[in-house]
């Protein structure tokens, strides 16, 4: 399928350079700088409900998985029927993650979320903020991954933030100064704690990249991050006060037919 709309960022990390800034940020920086969602437990039974409604969800991949490991031990402990969950991440973030957390149905293997290397095998792919490169061709070839990892009727369960939050949330304060790190023309946040710019799709691009990816798009939602977790988070990471003025992502379920 022909691609559309591709963004051209204005630079981006090399292989390398992304491998060193992300070991970084889990190894030496313990995930501090970063806006963290897996963490809220409400999340957690959102994703844990989701998986829940497939007849098939045995076989679990979780690519770009981080070192907080909360997430695969909930599933461990709240879906007995699984068989196996792997999680793949940089080398660096994989050994920290696997030196938390072990248990005979948790794989944690080094491994490029742009080429995972896996055919038809797994039935449910779970992504938390995974795809928000700088590089438009970065995130696309992950989407495109993870479907070939996918078994046929498998599904693609995903949380990925949008600059459209970014954008209402800043006109619902007084200050615009949130604006500066927004580039509506690459749907693009510079996040500051983070020294770098990201991606956010708005849905419009969301659909059109997994729809090329080759998947059949079931739903598109809003998950509202106003759980006590986030309200937290929210004012400690982005120094948002207004518990109604709430960051918000996009929840998509996608299916390889």
């Amino acid at each position: 399928m022909r691609q559309k709309w591709i963004i051209t960022p204005k630079e981006t990390l090399n292989d390398q350079e992304r491998q060193a800034y992300w070991e970084n940020t889990h190894i030496v920086e313990n995930y501090e700088t970063v806006w963290s969602m897996t963490e809220d437990p409400v999340l957690r039974h959102k994703l844990i409900a989701e998986i829940r409604s497939h007849p098939k969800h045995e076989k679990i991949l979780i690519p770009g998985c981080g070192s907080r490991t909360v997430l695969e031990q909930d599933f461990v402990e709240s879906l007995t029927d699984i068989s196996a969950i792997y999680c793949t991440d940089y080398p660096g973030v994989i050994k920290v993650a696997a030196g938390r957390y072990q248990h005979d149905q948790v794989h944690y293997e080094a491994r490029d979320s742009q080429d995972l290397g896996f055919e038809n095998e797994f039935d449910v792919v779970i992504i938390v903020n995974s795809v928000l490169s700088e590089s438009d061709a970065e995130n696309r070839a992950i989407l495109r991954s993870c479907y070939r990892s996918l078994k046929t009727g498998g599904v693609l369960i995903g949380l990925f933030p949008t600059i459209f939050a970014a954008v209402d949330i800043t006109y619902l304060e007084q200050s615009r100064e949130r604006l500066k790190c927004v580039d509506l023309e690459r749907s693009a946040l510079y996040e500051t704690q983070q020294n770098l710019w990201q991606i956010f799709y708005t849905p419009l691009r969301l659909r059109q990249i997994i729809k090329e990816a080759g998947y059949q798009l079931n739903k598109t939602e809003i998950f509202f991050c106003d759980s006590p977790y986030f309200l937290e988070h929210s004012s400690q990471y982005y120094g948002i006060e207004d518990p109604d003025n709430v960051v918000y992502e996009l929840l998509v379920v996608a299916q390889k037919l």
